[in-house]
């Protein structure tokens, strides 16, 4: 130890940053194995003793060169026992090794740090501790290491608001995310995980419970999920809070994935419970992603990012699970948007129209179609180019060549227009100020053109994306409702919008002639239309019979490759004259 105490001498700076405090006596015997100088020796112990504060001296190595009493009762063992020691041993800590390593190159850098940690003990138990690191150099290079641990009672809590290390939720006492990228870390080092599973389990409309009753509710609203959750968890299964709206189910003590699969299951169930908070009901719409190791991946470091791919899913009918063709696709999206942004600078993307004939074989309309085929990835379809730049973030660049080539074309002038749009195009921030500047600028003919929106059962917001559709309507443009024949909320949209067109998907049509059932419900769904005084158009007409079925059954307007694919803007002038 003394040979440790010579490498490590005090330095002018160490003396002034010890003489700040009082002089206490009470260590002088054990200070005196140090081999101090007396001035040294006083100025350790006034530095040492100061109550009610621990501290601690190290080496650059964690090694513990001194202790003062608090800290010795801290760690409630002697003196003796822990000269010598590694800290990370005597004072263990739940702390993510990113943490660790950004307070102490700190440290390093500016020769302290000062802040708080808030972190679940091995019991479980929250704990919080307020943290005063100084470094002193030596002449050799070497470092000492001054570790003050504040209390409550002592500290000023100014000088510690900066530097915050929470690893617990305050609202919900849940572990955090930094709580769980700790956890995820410990099993990773350990290399003796065989199997584990992590669902993401995300309130969709969380926030706006939050702004359409009170903050209190969304508190009430957190709380009641948590407890519900803690409810059906069986022993070994660990919840954490990762964000405002993400919870997290993590375990690796399981027998089989139907095992992890049934707890989720039951989660979800009783997550789906209305609410009743006084006169209130509150529906959840609940996102679930879920991910296995080894299970489609090789290592356990890829099971957040596969559980993130199935929430982005944004599918709340039904638990999703993880599967290659997820990767598979999600690589696609990101090799789409690397591409996207030179795609439309050397006008790659192509505007198609396919043709939408009346019962008389005459063209009625339009329907406005992006195509784009891309040397290396081939031909890529909208709906894979939608989904790519709205998970990425891309939308308003779509929505901006989008517009800019439908004023370009001018097909509207011939024949009206039908547009397919995602509530997230149109949810997107400038959508409607950059159609209102066409309008304004007579670029674009509003009575000429249909926004169609697609099933809302799976989108965040729907109230909102209503009042947006009601906006395009006030410019003049007309409202078209898609995929009406395979979901079910777009019924309120004709409750609440004065819908113009009713379009019946051609997932529903295909082997419509093989399928009585299926004929009775086209058959009602159009008569409703015609009660409604809303126009009728049958997409994905391939053949004579399919053709034959929906002019009997009274639809109005008849669409698909039966009749043309899409086609370039000079080819649809050059057809149809």
């Amino acid at each position: 130890m003394k040979e440790q105490c010579t490498v490590n001498q005090i330095t002018q700076e160490f003396s002034m940053f010890l003489d700040e405090s009082n002089d206490y006596l009470k260590t002088i015997n054990n200070l005196e194995k140090l081999n101090l100088s007396k001035e040294h020796l006083a100025q350790y112990i006034s530095f040492m003793q100061t109550a009610p504060i621990s501290i601690v001296f190290i080496d650059d190595a964690y090694r513990v060169l001194f202790t003062n009493k608090n800290f010795e009762q801290r760690m409630r063992k002697r003196q003796t026992e822990l000269i010598g020691q590694s800290l990370k041993v005597i004072f263990p800590t739940n702390f993510h090794s990113t943490d660790q390593e950004e307070i102490w190159n700190q440290v390093l850098t500016h020769n302290q740090w000062n802040g708080s940690l808030t972190y679940l003990d091995k019991d479980g138990q929250i704990k919080k501790i307020w943290l005063k690191i100084k470094q002193f150099k030596n002449k050799n290079d070497r470092a000492t290491f001054g570790i003050q641990f504040f209390d409550s009672g002592t500290l000023n809590f100014r000088a510690f608001s900066e530097n915050t290390r929470s690893y617990f939720d305050v609202q919900t006492k849940l572990p955090n995310f930094n709580q769980f990228s700790y956890d995820i870390n410990q099993s990773i080092r350990k290399r003796d995980t065989k199997l584990a599973g992590l669902a993401l389990i995300r309130c969709q409309n969380l926030s706006e419970i939050s702004m359409h009753h009170s903050r209190s509710t969304h508190k009430l609203v957190t709380n009641e999920m948590v407890k519900r959750i803690r409810n059906v968890l069986p022993r070994y299964f660990y919840l954490y809070r990762l964000s405002r709206e993400i919870f997290a189910l993590y375990s690796s003590d399981y027998n089989n994935e139907d095992d992890f699969k049934s707890v989720v299951q039951k989660i979800r169930e009783v997550l789906l419970v209305p609410l009743v908070l006084g006169e209130q009901t509150i529906f959840l719409n609940v996102e679930i992603g879920v991910a296995f190791y080894p299970n489609k991946m090789d290592h356990l470091a890829s099971l957040l990012s596969s559980a993130e791919i199935c929430l982005n899913q944004r599918d709340t009918s039904q638990i999703v699970y993880f599967s290659n063709q997820m990767i598979e696709r999600h690589v696609s999206n990101i090799q789409i948007i690397e591409k996207l942004q030179n795609a439309l600078d050397h006008k790659l993307l192509q505007l198609k129209y396919q043709p939408i004939f009346d019962q008389k074989g005459q063209i009625k309309a339009a329907e406005a179609m992006i195509y784009w085929e891309d040397e290396n990835i081939g031909i890529i379809s909208p709906k894979q180019l939608l989904e790519a730049t709205i998970e990425y973030g891309h939308t308003h660049k779509l929505n901006r060549w989008l517009l800019n080539q439908l004023a370009h074309d001018q097909l509207f002038n011939r024949f009206e227009i039908i547009i397919h749009l995602e509530p997230s195009q149109l949810m997107e921030k400038s959508f409607l100020t950059e159609i209102a500047s066409h309008v304004k600028n007579k670029t674009l003919m509003p009575k000429q053109i249909y926004f169609e929106i697609t099933e809302l059962q799976n989108i965040q917001k729907v109230d909102q994306v209503i009042q947006r559709l009601k906006e395009l309507k006030t410019m003049g443009f007309g409202l078209a409702i898609n995929d009406l024949g395979i979901g079910y909320s777009n019924f309120n949209l004709l409750t609440n919008l004065t819908v113009d067109i009713l379009k019946i998907d051609a997932s529903f049509m295909a082997g419509l002639e093989k399928n009585s059932r299926k004929e009775i419900v086209l058959q009602h769904i159009i008569q409703l239309a015609q009660a409604l005084g809303l126009m009728t158009c049958c997409e994905g007409i391939e053949t004579i019979e399919e053709l034959n079925l929906a002019t009997g059954l009274g639809a109005d307007c008849l669409q698909g490759f039966y009749f043309s694919e899409a086609l370039a803007i000079n080819d649809f002038f050059n057809q149809y004259r």
